[in-house]
């Protein structure tokens, strides 16, 4: 039995009740065959924190019944799958809004409004109606699960949430020497970024309060591998 702090690893396919539509799912071939296959997307088994409501309850409620290696469909009714819908969350906006963000309206198109994301539904005499429901919301919904890994040690917790939050580094970036965790990060990963902090902050949030690590490192590395990085060098001494 999983406790809370654990990371679980999971396969996974979420398909719609009635329709049996597949809407999520961690595999990308069952995504190109499923017509929602995302390039942007990199497809991996969900890696998650018991207990940090990184999923939905109810979904977490189930998972954490079975074993590593069993798999099993979990059905969720709506009200503890997305939610009822809720008309309240249908509104109308006025079309010169979304030309002050030059936005061009159309039926289906999913914006972002005062940080909600909604889907407009019609246009008419300067008005835009849009729908901030969950698209998912009113439907019952079936999980086909697999779980592959329950996490409990400190170190293997450390290195799973590692492959999580940056998937883009070779696993020798992380290090571990005691209670103290180093990342090494080449420069041209491009880590400074507003997002690229967030990220780094919650990445050590959350291993040092799951895992016995009290100090978390990010290392910063250039390297003079290539005759670009001269060049770049060279152009720098120019400015």
């Amino acid at each position: 039995m999983a406790n809370t702090g654990d990371i679980i690893k999971v396969d996974f396919v979420g398909t719609e009740k009635e329709t049996g539509v597949i809407f999520d799912t961690s595999s990308e071939s069952k995504a190109k065959e499923a017509g929602i296959f995302n390039d942007k997307i990199k497809y991996s088994p969900l890696v998650f924190i018991v207990g940090d409501k990184e999923i939905l309850p109810a979904l977490e409620e189930e998972i954490l019944k079975m074993k590593a290696g069993e798999q099993k469909e979990i059905n969720l009714t709506a009200d503890k799958a997305f939610g009822e819908r809720n008309p309240e969350f249908i509104k109308v906006v006025a079309l010169q809004e979304f030309r002050n963000r030059n936005i061009n309206p159309f039926p289906g198109l999913v914006v972002e409004l005062n940080n909600l994301s909604g889907r407009v539904q019609s246009i008419s005499g300067g008005r835009v109606r849009v729908d901030f429901n969950h698209p998912l919301a009113g439907k019952n919904v079936m999980f086909d699960v697999k779980v592959l890994e329950n996490v409990a040690e400190s170190k293997a917790k450390a290195e799973l949430l590692f492959s999580k939050y940056f998937d883009f580094l070779d696993k020798s970036a992380l290090s571990i020497k005691d209670k103290e965790a180093t990342v090494k990060i080449p420069a041209d990963k491009g880590m400074q970024s507003v997002h690229a902090i967030k990220v780094k902050r919650l990445f050590a949030r959350k291993l040092m309060k799951i895992t016995n690590i009290e100090k978390v490192t990010f290392q910063e590395e250039f390297l003079k591998t290539d005759k670009k990085g001269k060049e770049d060098e060279e152009q720098d001494t120019d400015e």
